[in-house]
């Protein structure tokens, strides 16, 4: 009894072994047995009942033999093993695989590559942005459109540029001041900010103190009672002692751009913008101001000097003596050729600056010539107020005032 005691000994230790060497390609809670494929638990369970059977000399003798048999095979391994025992203490077995750290190097892989994609997509991006908007000065051309549609169109007001530039992904940005001329002095009254995805642009501007009703040039075609013009001239006296104002003066008749200045002479005022007749019903005023409105292509270049990587240049504008109403009217018929090519971001800028609107008043003025139905001046309001009994003074708008600032 011994014996078979002892051989169940080796048996128990054995049977794990069987185990994990015979059965280690099967999933880890099966086995085979039999030819069929059962849980490891049950597997354990018939044979631990097989064994208390045996133990007790329950088995019939052909189970008996056939389970010496089974036991003797075990006993062998034993022996291989225990031969295999010295070598097998060197023996390390190989690493699982961490599927959760394989998993995340995985990730961060895909999130390099994605980030090296993006970066060259980016410079990429950047290469063709800079060559579209530097090729042909457009950069320089796109600014000459929105600043010189503010010329013809706002009386007194110019931009600034105060900021902006190229972005990678094909847009140039710009933002500028809105600057107001009133007496002598200039006042920032707002902001534009602009977008050009290539030639396309989009505009947004913002007044800061845009609450009052804008002024207007009146028609002949319109009756201004006495009693209006009154009101318009009463408000000028409460304030002429301590101000300067901005004034929209409608005149009786269209007078050319020499007789315009003459009409002011004796007076100590200055013309901020010249209303031009285009023929047509305008929504609001198309003119220019009193200095020439230069593009780009009107600079010349008179030096150049390179520093490193930076180059360096000196431009200068044609001449120009005051007064010269030749060069002002040439300039303003240039810008308005130069905005009609570029008429698509023109009416971005203005709609009321369309195509159509643009050429038609080209067409009228080449035609008839520029004549003027008005005048906006700014100076002191005592100044202004020595006008009120002027034969050509048909009606008057009050822009805007403040505080005394003239020094002509």
């Amino acid at each position: 009894m011994s014996l078979v005691i002892k051989k169940l000994q080796k048996f128990c230790r054995l049977h794990l072994i069987i185990l994990k060497y015979y059965y280690s390609g099967l999933d880890k809670n099966c086995v085979m047995t039999g030819g069929l494929m059962m849980s490891k638990d049950r597997y354990k369970e018939e044979w631990r009942d097989k064994l208390k059977r045996f133990e007790a000399g329950e088995l019939s003798s052909a189970e008996a033999e056939e389970f010496e048999k089974e036991l003797n095979k075990l006993e062998t391994l034993q022996q291989h093993m225990d031969e295999q025992e010295p070598s097998r203490k060197n023996y390390k077995p190989m690493e699982r695989l961490n599927l959760r750290k394989t998993k995340w190097k995985l990730r961060f892989e895909q999130v390099g590559t994605i980030i090296a994609a993006f970066l060259l997509i980016t410079i990429i991006c950047s290469v063709v942005t800079n060559i579209f908007f530097t090729t042909g000065d457009r950069q320089v051309l796109y600014d000459d459109v929105v600043k010189r549609v503010y010329d013809i169109t706002k009386p007194g007001v110019s931009l600034s540029g105060s900021g902006g530039g190229i972005s990678p992904y094909f847009t140039k940005d710009k933002t500028y001041t809105i600057e107001k001329q009133i007496g002598s002095e200039t006042q920032v009254i707002g902001s534009l900010s602009t977008r050009h995805f290539f030639s396309q642009l989009n505009t947004k501007d913002k007044v800061y103190d845009g609450s009052g009703e804008e002024p207007q040039f009146y028609t002949l075609k319109n009756t201004v009672t006495e009693m209006e013009l009154i009101d318009k001239w009463s408000v000028l006296e409460k304030i002429a002692d301590v101000s300067v104002s901005n004034v929209y003066i409608t005149f009786d008749r269209n007078y050319s751009t020499e007789e315009v200045n003459r009409l002011f002479d004796d007076y100590d005022v200055e013309i901020l913008f010249y209303p031009v007749d285009t023929g047509i019903a305008d929504d609001e005023p198309i003119g220019f101001p009193n200095d020439p409105m230069w593009l780009e292509t009107d600079w010349t270049l008179e030096s150049e000097r390179k520093e490193g990587n930076t180059t360096s240049a000196t431009y200068s504008a044609p001449g120009y003596d005051e007064g010269d109403t030749e060069i002002l009217q040439e300039q303003f018929m240039k810008v308005l050729h130069f905005l009609n090519d570029y008429s698509k971001q023109t009416r971005e800028v203005n709609y009321n600056l369309r195509s159509e609107a643009l050429s038609s008043a080209i067409s009228y003025l080449e035609e008839h010539g520029i004549n003027h139905y008005g005048a906006v001046i700014t100076g002191p309001t005592t100044e202004i107020i020595k006008m009120q009994d002027q034969e050509f003074i048909y009606a008057i708008d009050l822009d805007e005032s403040d505080l005394y600032n003239w020094n002509r």
